[in-house]
C-alpha cells in the first residue's frame, strides 16, 4: 500500500513540475502546485478519454469516406 502511495505522489510531483514548466506563470501559488501534484489523474484521464473519442471519430470518418468513394 505504501508503494502505491509513493508511486502516486512521485507521478504527481513529476506532473506538477511539468505543468509548472508549461504554465510559465510567476504568480503560481502553492495551492495550485499542490492541486497539480495531488489531482493529476483527472486531467490525464480526461486527455486519454478525449484522445480515444477523437481517434474513434477519425477512424469512423475515414472508413465512411472510403465506403462512399467505392
Amino acid at each position: 500500500m505504501i508503494d502505491f502511495i509513493l508511486l502516486y505522489l512521485f507521478i504527481g510531483i513529476i506532473w506538477a513540475m511539468f505543468m509548472e514548466d508549461m504554465a510559465k506563470d510567476p504568480n503560481l501559488t502553492w495551492a495550485v502546485r499542490i492541486r497539480w501534484a495531488l489531482f493529476w489523474p483527472f486531467p490525464v484521464i480526461a486527455f486519454f478519454i478525449g484522445f480515444a473519442v477523437a481517434f474513434k471519430k477519425a477512424l469512423e470518418d475515414f472508413f465512411d469516406d472510403l465506403k462512399n468513394n467505392q
